[in-house]
């Protein structure tokens, strides 16, 4: 089995495949405090929840957007005998990338493109609603040539709440109606059919900006069931597409050193 590592600034996504099946999915959340023993714990609970054996792990591929937690999960892992790869400088990705400084491509988006280029062909669009937004573009050549990065979803809403006094926290759901008829109903609208019509908006311009007529469009995140079937472009969804992506990353990578 392969093991997948997505650290998020929110939640640390585990995925186990097998022969690239996800055959196991766990979540995590991303506490800076907690330590790398404490992680151990956690991790070892939910392989035993699950009734599967770190014996069972032939490799693991790790990306992190948060730094401090890094090291904490690699030597978590380390625990059981398990060293991750980890996405970054030196680490093969298939992608031709053309942006202006490519060794600071965030590790999240390389996945992502990674995974999608197992599931489209250029040219196409890949989004992630997580807690950063992110809309990266590769064109009719393949080539990864530029990403826009805008605050999350649920990112925007807490600035909203914790600056306006009389705005207060609203839990996301999927809008009754375009617009509400109290804060609440207003606050969730706003940010549910906002979303969607920002990524409306950029799917539009990418595709006449760039000529790129044929655009595919992909979409991750924890919030993309919510937003993606209200935009009036073509969009497919898939949850586990980072996942997906670094067990795609661990196979190009690991290849060269099996042999």
């Amino acid at each position: 089995m392969i093991l997948a590592v997505d650290i998020g600034n929110t939640s640390i996504c585990l995925g186990l495949f097998e022969k690239s099946k996800l055959v196991c999915k766990a979540k995590l959340a991303s506490d800076r405090i907690k330590t790398a023993d404490e992680y151990a714990v956690l991790i070892a609970g939910i392989f035993s929840m699950k009734k599967i054996g770190f014996s069972e792990v032939e490799g693991a591929m790790l990306l992190s957007v948060v730094p401090p937690l890094t090291h904490t999960i690699v030597s978590a892992l380390g625990e059981f005998g398990v060293k991750p790869l980890i996405v970054g400088s030196g680490i093969r990705t298939g992608l031709n990338i053309r942006v202006e400084t490519p060794n600071l491509l965030g590790a999240d988006i390389v996945a992502d493109t990674v995974g999608a280029m197992m599931l489209v062909k250029p040219p196409f669009a890949v989004i992630d609603l997580g807690t950063a937004t992110t809309i990266t573009a590769v064109n009719s050549r393949g080539e990864l040539f530029g990403c826009a990065i805008a605050p999350g979803v649920k990112l925007s809403l807490d600035a909203l709440s914790s600056r306006c006094a009389l705005l207060s926290d609203v839990q996301l759901s999927k809008p009754e109606k375009l617009l509400g008829a109290n804060t609440a109903d207003s606050m969730n609208s706003g940010s549910i059919y906002g979303s969607a019509m920002m990524l409306d908006g950029f799917i539009d311009s990418i595709r006449s900006e760039y000529s790129l007529e044929g655009l595919s469009v992909v979409a991750t995140g924890g919030l993309s069931e919510l937003i993606i079937p209200l935009c009036k472009n073509r969009i497919r969804q898939e949850p586990e597409l980072t996942l997906r992506g670094l067990c795609r990353l661990w196979e190009i990578n690991s290849k060269p050193r099996r042999q």
